[in-house]
C-alpha cells in the first residue's frame, strides 16, 4: 500500500469533462425545443381590397374603424383600417 503524500491528489478528469458534455446537451435540447414551439411563422392570410392587403375580414364600417381600430393606413387613395381586439378590417376602397 502507498502512502498519499500532500501533493498527490486524484485526478478527477471525467467529472468536469461529463458536466461540460451534459451542460451541451441541456443547451442543445433547449435550442430545438424552442425552435419546435415558435417555428416557422405562418403567412398572414390577407384579404386583399384595392391597395390595402387586410389580416381581417370586412366587418365594420370605415367610421367605427377610424375611431377605434388599432392601425390606419392610406394608400392609393384608400383608407384602410384594422382593429385587432374586434378581429375586423374597414375600407373605403372595397
Amino acid at each position: 500500500m502507498s502512502v498519499m503524500e500532500e501533493h498527490d491528489h486524484p485526478v478527477e478528469t471525467g467529472r468536469k469533462t461529463n458536466r461540460r458534455h451534459f451542460m451541451a446537451k441541456v443547451g442543445g435540447t433547449a435550442l430545438v425545443a424552442a425552435a419546435i414551439v415558435m417555428g416557422k411563422a405562418s403567412p398572414a392570410s390577407a384579404y386583399p381590397c384595392g391597395c390595402c392587403d387586410l389580416a381581417y375580414t370586412l366587418r365594420c364600417p370605415v367610421s367605427w374603424c377610424l375611431f377605434n381600430g388599432d392601425w390606419l393606413w392610406y394608400c392609393g387613395g384608400c383608407t384602410c383600417c384594422e382593429a385587432h381586439w374586434t378581429t375586423c378590417s374597414a375600407s373605403n376602397c372595397c
